[in-house]
């Protein structure tokens, strides 16, 4: 069991600038809900209410607490646990759509793919010729 913030945040009225560009209905969400984790300081749930007040999105992220993005990591292994998102939901409790994201995705040939504070690159490739070409 982890500890949660609840953080209720909710629309401050347009000033007149801010107005002109969001138009007169203002933005779609009222008010959101925010589950932080207390020792990770990262969302993990979120609920989001409609101009009206009713629940109208509702998000989970999925985490888990290990060495290793992957079980089947080969690189990408820390000599200490942290914590890593491997899915979140984002349901519309209004029209019952969702959307499921899995990270890394299930079929990606990048399995590992989180290679945070590794060393994995030098200082040669952040050159502006070198980050053109490892975009494309």
């Amino acid at each position: 069991m982890r500890q949660l913030y609840v953080i209720e945040t909710s629309f401050k009225p347009p000033t007149s600038m801010a107005g002109k560009m969001l138009g007169e209905a203002g933005p779609s969400i009222k008010n959101r809900v925010l589950y932080v984790d207390s020792e990770g300081w990262f969302v993990t749930a979120s609920d989001q209410y409609d101009r009206d007040g009713k629940l109208w999105k509702t998000i989970a992220t999925f985490n888990t607490y290990r060495d290793r993005p992957v079980p089947d990591a080969k690189v990408a292994i820390w000599p200490f646990k942290r914590m890593f998102q491997t899915a979140l939901v984002d349901e519309n409790v209004q029209n019952g759509f969702s959307t499921v994201v899995y990270t890394p995705a299930i079929n990606a040939e990048e399995r590992e793919c989180w290679y945070i504070n590794m060393g994995i690159v030098g200082k040669d490739f952040f050159t502006p010729t070198t980050l053109a070409h490892s975009g494309h």
